[in-house]
């Protein structure tokens, strides 16, 4: 029981977090439209050759990188019981020793 009770306390930890998380993302998201509206109300006259062929900042690299690199996971069922008994399987020397008969 104690396994069951650690293992809830820790999903509803990443659960807040995964919250926090995307919330974060939200109002990245949020903060970043409303930069490009600005942008879009008051464009320079003339833009500068450097300045519409910069490089990707480290931050900004180090943001998608993360993005990309995070897992999803599946839907996840609370009601679901996990099973205690392993199901046997053959050996895969038994497996190809078949195959090769």
């Amino acid at each position: 029981m104690a396994w069951v009770t650690q293992n809830d306390a820790e999903r509803e930890r990443w659960e807040q977090e995964a919250e926090a998380r995307a919330a974060a993302e939200a109002q990245e998201e949020q903060r970043r439209r409303e930069e490009e509206q600005q942008q879009q109300v008051q464009p320079e006259p003339h833009p500068r050759p450097e300045a519409t062929q910069t490089a990707p900042t480290i931050d900004e690299e180090g943001a998608e990188r993360s993005r990309k690199a995070r897992s999803k996971l599946r839907a996840f069922n609370p009601n679901v019981r996990v099973g205690n008994a392993l199901a046997p399987r053959p050996s895969s020397y038994a497996i190809n020793k078949l195959a090769n008969f």
